[in-house]
């Protein structure tokens, strides 16, 4: 199936989705997203994607870019460059089922079988990335990825209170400078903390969602199921000061799908979202767990709720689990 070009600009190399993709493969072991990575850089090749000269320029440009998200993610350097290479030589309107077809065909007949099923699961993740964030309007491939390999996360991972008050500290203290603004930043922290959305929830929220003078959010989940969830006070007077500092500043330009923006007015996105909380994370002194540190939050509040009394069915209700079993695991980790 085709790209829906009018989602994204098709002129885009695909390099520049990298990034992102990465951020969601941040719940996987670091061998995995190695291993994805490159697979993904291979299928690119198959596509008609580069290989990287050395010492051109590009391969020098890519090298420092490379080494700031090998450092984040955990992904190889020549891995990260070589896909990255690849994938700068393609746009969407490369991403057609023929074409994808042809390459698995050629796929299938250089490669082991295991070694075949693993490069498809890798291509599934990063092209349902795409349709996630609307670069695509539906996967040319569906297929099982099954080779992820999940972080082990110990029962230590939530933050402690200490950390948590560090954070907001953190939040509220952000340095100067045009990227800076910590009234945004504070309510964030709060939002993410005091409710337990995922990253596609807090990212997916739009002014209207919420309602600050009955003290809720409407948050909307997997299969676009609704739930309102109540704001503690703390939350609703960073929301509060956020939203009018908000109008302030953009008056009324500002996109009202979304309710966190950029400094420029420009709505947030994964990548957005990442490094804020990376940034947060080392102004604050908190030491980073394995996998996503958005993750974290939300099993601090997880725990949270625990520390309340809360019953199971009641923290499942708040974290939109469908399953309670995935609930009943989460708490047992994390209460020691």
């Amino acid at each position: 199936m085709s790209a829906d070009l009018s989602r994204t600009d098709p002129a885009l190399g695909l390099d520049t989705h990298l990034e992102g993709w990465l951020v969601v493969l941040c719940d996987t072991a670091v061998a995995t997203r190695t291993a994805y990575v490159g697979d993904v850089g291979d299928f690119a090749r198959r596509l008609g994607g580069r290989v990287p000269q050395p010492n051109s320029d590009e391969s020098v440009a890519w090298l420092g870019r490379g080494r700031l998200l090998g450092t984040r993610s955990g992904v190889r350097l020549g891995t990260l460059v070589r896909a990255a290479h690849a994938l700068a030589a393609l746009d969407v309107r490369d991403l057609d089922h023929v074409r994808i077809e042809t390459a698995l065909d050629e796929m299938a007949s250089t490669s082991s079988p295991s070694s075949a099923l693993r490069q498809v699961s890798a291509l599934a993740s990063f092209l349902s990335y795409l349709v996630d964030i609307r670069a695509l309007e539906t996967s040319p491939l569906v297929a099982p990825m099954n080779h992820l390999v999940p972080v082990v996360r110990s029962e230590h991972d939530a933050l402690s209170r200490e950390e948590e008050r560090a954070l907001y500290g953190a939040s509220a203290a952000g340095p100067a400078g045009r990227l800076a603004w910590p009234v945004r930043d504070v309510a964030a922290m709060r939002l993410l903390i005091g409710t337990g959305l995922n990253r596609g929830e807090f990212l997916s929220l739009a002014i209207d969602d919420v309602d600050l003078l009955n003290s809720i959010v409407v948050v909307t989940g997997r299969g676009d199921v609704r739930r309102v969830l109540d704001l503690n006070e703390a939350t609703t007077e960073a929301l509060v000061d956020y939203v009018e500092e908000r109008d302030a500043k953009f008056g009324g330009t500002y996109d009202p799908a979304h309710l966190f923006v950029r400094t420029d007015g420009s709505a947030f996105d994964a990548r957005s979202l990442y490094r804020l909380v990376e940034q947060l994370f080392e102004r604050a002194g908190v030491e980073p767990r394995p996998g996503s540190m958005t993750h974290l939050l939300r099993d601090t509040f997880a725990l949270r709720c625990a520390e309340r009394g809360l019953s199971v069915d009641e923290v499942q209700r708040q974290l939109g689990h469908t399953n309670g079993r995935s609930t009943q695991r989460l708490l047992a980790a994390r209460q020691h």
